[in-house]
């Protein structure tokens, strides 16, 4: 099964110009910088979560006692905070990928949030 967009696209994209008052030569390039910029934004926000959660893991592991044979309870929240962290880094990078291709391609995000759009919309 195919989909045409060509000219339905085109014809959509008149209609939502003509709606918000612009024209559709203007419309596509704001998707594509808009793209672009949830890109970088997610990026600097996974950074920042990455980092606060290795800290968080050196933190807790350092301030454990581990010299006594049983645990303590600061070594269960180590351990706890710890396994988050860890949870939160596996999480970081499974969704990072996504972002690093509205940096890469944005284009193709931005055709593909603006079908969305469109199709949303009901027109």
């Amino acid at each position: 099964m195919e989909l045409d967009v060509g000219q339905n696209l085109t014809e959509l994209l008149q209609r939502l110009a003509e709606k918000i008052g612009t024209t559709t030569d203007k419309i596509f390039p704001w998707y594509v910088k808009q793209q672009v910029l949830e890109g970088y934004t997610s990026i600097v926000i996974i950074l920042s979560l990455l980092t606060a959660s290795i800290m968080i893991m050196a933190y807790n592991y350092k301030k454990a006692n581990w010299s006594d044979s049983g645990f303590n309870q600061h070594s269960t929240i180590t351990l706890a905070g710890s396994l988050v962290a860890v949870m939160i880094i596996f999480a970081l990078i499974l969704n990072g990928s996504e972002y690093i291709t509205q940096i890469l391609n944005p284009n193709y995000h931005a055709l593909h949030n603006l079908l969305k759009d469109l199709s949303m919309k009901g027109t």
